[in-house]
């Protein structure tokens, strides 16, 4: 099967270190597809020191140039318009082609060459632009809650939404030939964004319920705490943003940037090592490899 995949234009696939969680799971997929026997292509982003053309691990991938988040929805939108416009000129013929980005799915709808049937991926809160996607054979989502969301937006979708869990690298989240001592401390490690969205509140509920029956249980986490407008007002008292004063504000955004993206490069070197020590870890951006392909690419 012809499986192409296409992320957006704000960040790049591994190993950049500056990688979204998204581009890291569609990595993942792609390979997964590929050692399947599949002819897969993905398009992303560039990044320095990345080629513009390349085929590795079975998957032939196409970098664009991309851009930068502006913080503006309105700017951002449009950089998203024009990065579309400019991949829709390079797509191949295909079965399945997964999109990742706002606009290209708005625009694949209308390609006349055989680009397959078109997979929309919503791995965030619905904002309003689900009615654009009436034309495409399948919504593809991880997580009942957001299942229900695109519903209730866009009752239309009902039919063609489909939830699909985030697949586990089960090369990592495997247990180790010889048992583990489970007499001492043990880590329960939470990756992503500090932010309801996450679900990082049921993990915080959850050890409250665990902790005085198994006292030897710590949490841990690598994660950063969202710094986007529409998220701290969004959120619960519990993650409210620490300072009122916009400069401090800024300040701290500053540093919680530059402690995400040491972090990032950190896991990039030891992630397997890191995950290895610890005892369990909720699905977060890490686990970026599948074991077996979606039902409907069959």
């Amino acid at each position: 099967m012809r499986i192409t995949i296409a992320t957006g234009p704000f960040l790049p696939v591994p190993p950049a270190p500056t990688c979204g969680g998204v581009e890291m799971l569609w990595h993942g997929l792609a390979e997964a597809f590929a050692q399947k026997g599949h002819s897969v292509t993905f398009l992303a982003k560039a990044h320095p020191g990345q080629p513009m053309d390349e085929t590795n691990a079975g998957v032939h991938y196409i970098r664009l140039l991309g851009c930068r988040r502006s913080g503006r929805l309105p700017v951002d939108l449009l950089k998203d318009w024009f990065y579309s416009c400019q991949l829709l000129r390079r797509l191949p013929a295909a079965d399945i082609l997964s999109l990742n980005s706002f606009w290209l799915p708005v625009l694949a709808q209308h390609l006349t060459h055989n680009r397959g049937r078109l997979i929309v991926n919503v791995h965030r809160y619905p904002k309003g632009q689900l009615w654009l996607y009436r034309g495409v054979a399948r919504i593809a989502t991880v997580s009942r809650a957001m299942q229900d969301a695109i519903i209730a937006e866009c009752p239309a979708m009902a039919s063609i939404t489909r939830v699909f869990p985030n697949p586990v690298d089960t090369g990592i989240f495997t247990p180790p030939v010889l048992a583990r001592n489970y007499n001492g401390p043990q880590t329960i490690v939470f990756t992503g964004r500090v932010h309801p969205e996450k679900g990082a509140h049921l993990l915080v509920a959850a050890f409250a319920q665990l902790a005085p029956q198994h006292p030897q249980v710590r949490p841990g986490s690598v994660s950063r705490v969202d710094p986007d407008g529409r998220s701290r007002k969004s959120a619960s008292p519990d993650y409210s943003w620490p300072h009122t004063n916009p400069k401090r504000q800024r300040g701290r955004r500053r540093e919680l940037s530059s402690l995400t993206l040491r972090v990032s490069k950190w896991l990039s070197r030891n992630k397997s090592t890191f995950l290895r020590r610890v005892d369990f870890s909720p699905p977060g951006r890490t686990e970026v490899h599948p074991t077996k392909l979606f039902p409907y690419s069959r």
